[in-house]
């Protein structure tokens, strides 16, 4: 027999009668809690590989605060979803998503597509991800221009020629 989708009737003492509680309707986090606390919960949540898709998904959704820690330190997430996150994702968004240890090429080239000039920064400085030669090749075209994104590219150890060469 499957669950039941509320908890059991209720007995209201001197009433002698029961009533049931429909599901109450939540969103990432309950309606009436402040934001504040919605983040914390949503850290214990993200780093479990035993969390439920939907809820991690839906977390990733929330807001930026929210969606920037579930989305850099959950391990649930696909390439297709962070390369999904990175396009239609805020700058602080695309920073996290940066920042994760072991970051595929794919996520990284997706980055060096369309992520904004912080979150470039984020992904050449994290020497954990992979990043292909091509993808280092956008990054100087797209934001080349700045500075600190030209002395993080210096300090690469695997920083090709060409690269090197348009700075």
């Amino acid at each position: 027999m499957p669950p039941p989708l509320w908890p059991a009737p209720i007995f209201i003492p001197g009433s002698g009668r029961t009533t049931a509680r429909p599901p109450r309707a939540r969103s990432s986090c309950c309606s009436t809690t402040p934001r504040r606390w919605c983040a914390p919960s949503s850290r214990g949540r993200s780093l479990s590989a035993s969390a439920p898709p939907a809820v991690i998904l839906g977390l990733a959704i929330d807001q930026p605060e929210v969606a920037s820690w579930v989305l850099e330190h959950s391990p649930l997430f696909l390439d297709a979803d962070l390369v999904d996150a990175v396009a239609s994702g805020e700058a602080q968004t695309q920073a996290a998503i940066a920042n994760r240890n072991d970051l595929p090429c794919s996520v990284s080239a997706a980055i060096a597509e369309v992520g904004s000039a912080e979150a470039c920064l984020v992904l050449i400085e994290n020497q954990r991800a992979e990043i292909a030669a091509v993808s280092l090749d956008r990054i100087v075209a797209r934001h080349g221009h700045f500075a600190a994104i030209r002395e993080a590219m210096l300090l690469r150890d695997d920083l090709p020629a060409a690269p090197m060469k348009a700075m």
